[in-house]
């Protein structure tokens, strides 16, 4: 979702861009204030991988593309393809509900029904979310090791 701005030395780097999105694999301790305006993803599939060639392609073709790939575990990840690249996309929703520091939020919205979007978008507003078992907080959580 943009550039790995994961501290403060990245985020003073690109002091003159307007607005830097910080990596979702930051952890909530390890967010800072700069003096560029931040955003942080809160609602989405995240996207996980972006590849040249189709991982589907040449399984099922894409005529019968279902635009998704199970794993071992059974774990479905969303596969969108555009301009000759694939991005792969976590098959669980990202939904955060206790932000940390931040300018702005990033919502994204995939396979959502125009209902399910003005739901979540008025849940940001009103500040009373409605977080499921099928939703994950990312890395916010646990950060990278």
């Amino acid at each position: 979702i943009g550039l790995n701005v994961i501290n403060s030395y990245s985020l003073k780097a690109l002091k003159d861009f307007w607005c830097v999105s910080l990596s979702p694999e930051i952890k909530e301790k390890e967010l800072f204030e700069g003096e560029t305006k931040t955003a942080l993803f809160a609602y989405g599939k995240l996207p996980l991988m972006l590849t040249k060639n189709c991982p589907l392609k040449n399984g099922v073709g894409c005529k019968n593309c279902s635009h998704k790939l199970t794993d071992r575990k059974n774990k479905s990840f969303y596969v969108t393809c555009k301009k000759g690249y694939s991005e792969i996309l976590n098959g669980n929703t990202t939904h955060i509900a206790s932000l940390p520091f931040s300018d702005y939020i990033i919502l994204s919205f995939y396979n959502e029904t125009e209902s399910e979007i003005l739901d979540i978008i008025n849940q940001y507003k009103t500040g009373n979310f409605k977080i499921t078992e099928r939703h994950t907080k990312a890395l916010y959580k646990n950060g990278v090791q």
